[in-house]
């Protein structure tokens, strides 16, 4: 019986690593980096495995830096036009052509005319049809599409010069259409709009149709022109009154909801994935959304954020060039912040930590908390034996 007593122990101790637990143990995610970032200087970690992260301690400097990162605004490919696209003739559209005489007996206007408000007549509206064209009576068919009405209503005077007492020609839009933009998706209400003569910016379309249907910080905007395409957070395009440019007619806006998103494991209150509830999360807002610390599991020591960084953004966190030589170049650089709340500071830290679209937070738990599950594990051990002896006994 003193044997399988032995055994139990011998499978408690061994199993100590084997425990249940939601991520890495307190302590074991720096003894597995590769450098360790600190306050003052750059911490060489013997690594235990073949892995390639930094861990960075969440300082003054380090949270004053990444703020400042957070409220630069995203550079991103946008169309730059700032000044309005004339006004021009699309197939669809119908216009309305006026032709004025100097005096009664010319070409349109008889000299028996009666009593007239004045020497001009109005020939009935036209509809751009498919060829681009329109008939206009002894000037013959004039190709209107991409021209301004100003362009067609000068080449209509030069070709009734000759035949009307100086002839003056106006030519006027009374529908639009074809000259319109398409709106979609996340928006109170979907619609093709015409374009305003004076023209309309992405802001004024979106107005039109009823606004956005989920918060800003939470909508992308695409804008589809011909062959390409622009996407932009609509939060962004309100912040940056350069991107809320002119629309042109065929243009297709699409927005759609793609909240930024984070992940709460180990010992929090809550282990989900979460939607940022704000333009800027912070961790102390991201950690009361979960919950907070679980205070029967969690080493309020051993609180982690993962995310990839790039090499250059590390850079800055640190003043001595030569230290910043020892951080290995990449773009995509898997780096671990690190908070410890024991201090009243790192409260006030977490509240200046800015998140970042896809991070992952990990409370660690406590060192005690596996000690106790230890002592349970041998608790149910020594149960299971003296079932066993017990058993024997019966026998």
């Amino acid at each position: 019986m003193q044997k399988i007593l032995l055994m139990f122990l011998f499978i408690s101790l061994a199993s100590c690593s084997l425990m249940p637990t939601g991520g890495p143990y307190s302590g074991h995610i720096e003894k597995s980096s590769q450098l360790r970032i600190t306050d003052a200087d750059i911490q060489w970690v013997d690594s235990e495995q073949n892995t390639q992260y930094l861990v960075v301690d969440i300082k003054p400097r380090v949270t004053a830096y990444l703020l400042r990162r957070a409220s630069t605004p995203h550079q991103i490919t946008w169309p730059i036009n700032e000044t309005k696209m004339p006004v021009t003739i699309n197939v669809g559209d119908t216009l309305q052509i006026t032709v004025f005489e100097a005096q009664s007996g010319g070409l349109f206007i008889p000299k028996e005319a009666g009593v007239r408000s004045g020497n001009f007549v109005s020939i009935p509206s036209q509809l751009v049809d498919y060829t681009g064209k329109i008939n206009v009576p002894f000037a013959g068919e004039i190709y209107v599409v991409n021209r301004t009405p100003a362009a067609v209503a000068e080449e209509i005077t030069q070709k009734l010069i000759k035949r009307a007492i100086e002839p003056q020609v106006i030519v006027s839009l009374v529908g639009r259409s074809n000259s319109a933009v398409t709106i979609l998706g996340d928006v109170r209400q979907a619609s093709r709009q015409s374009l305003n003569l004076d023209g309309d910016r992405i802001l004024d379309t979106v107005a039109r149709a009823g606004g956005l249907t989920y918060p800003d910080f939470q909508t992308y905007l695409a804008l589809r022109r011909a062959d390409k395409e622009w996407v932009i957070r609509f939060d962004d395009l309100v912040r940056a009154p350069d991107k809320n440019i002119y629309l042109r007619s065929q243009d297709t806006l699409y927005l759609y909801r793609e909240p930024d998103r984070y992940q709460v494991y180990g010992a929090a209150g809550i282990n989900s994935s979460f939607d940022f509830t704000n333009r800027q999360m912070s961790l102390s807002d991201a950690l009361g959304s979960a919950g907070g610390l679980d205070q029967s599991l969690a080493d309020p020591e051993e609180i982690y954020i993962f995310r990839y960084e790039s090499s250059q953004s590390l850079k800055p966190m640190i003043s001595n060039t030569e230290l910043q030589s020892r951080i290995p170049n990449s773009e995509r650089l898997p780096v671990i912040y690190k908070l410890n709340l024991r201090e009243a500071e790192g409260f006030f830290l977490a509240r200046n930590f800015p998140l970042q679209n896809r991070d992952i937070i990990y409370l660690a738990n406590a060192e005690s908390v596996e000690f106790l599950r230890f002592l349970n594990l041998l608790d149910a051990s020594a149960v299971t034996t003296i079932n066993v002896k017990e058993a024997g006994d019966l026998k």
